[in-house]
């Protein structure tokens, strides 16, 4: 239930965040539209991601884990064709608000699951 938490949070914040800095995202901002493109996108993270990662676990491998940033953005695209209140014009938007969404999920779960250090 946490990780749906941390997940749901992130999404919202990348969102945000991509909207804002993002030429080319757009989000809309009335609230229950946003609540649920957010959620869509975290189903999407749940179910969708680990299918897709356990698929291309070869292409992960040889690039070292760059290859996610891949699925991340099929993911984004998915989300964009599955939803009506999100606009995204062009790869380079994609690109962009990809690499905000990857950022805005390793921050949310490096500081909801800090590293337990012995000492």
């Amino acid at each position: 239930m946490a990780k749906l938490f941390v997940l749901f949070i992130s999404s919202v914040g990348g969102l945000l965040a991509a909207d804002y800095f993002v030429t080319g995202f757009s989000i809309t901002h009335d609230p229950v539209p946003f609540v649920i493109v957010a959620l869509i996108f975290t189903v999407l993270q749940l179910i969708l991601r680990p299918i897709l990662k356990f698929i291309f676990m070869p292409f992960i491998l040889l690039t070292l884990g760059l290859f996610t940033l891949v699925l991340n953005a099929l993911l984004l695209g998915l989300l964009d064709f599955l939803s009506s209140n999100l606009t995204i014009e062009g790869l380079e938007a994609l690109l962009f608000g990809t690499l905000i969404m990857t950022a805005a999920h390793f921050l949310a779960s490096v500081l909801w699951y800090p590293s337990k250090k012995d000492n």
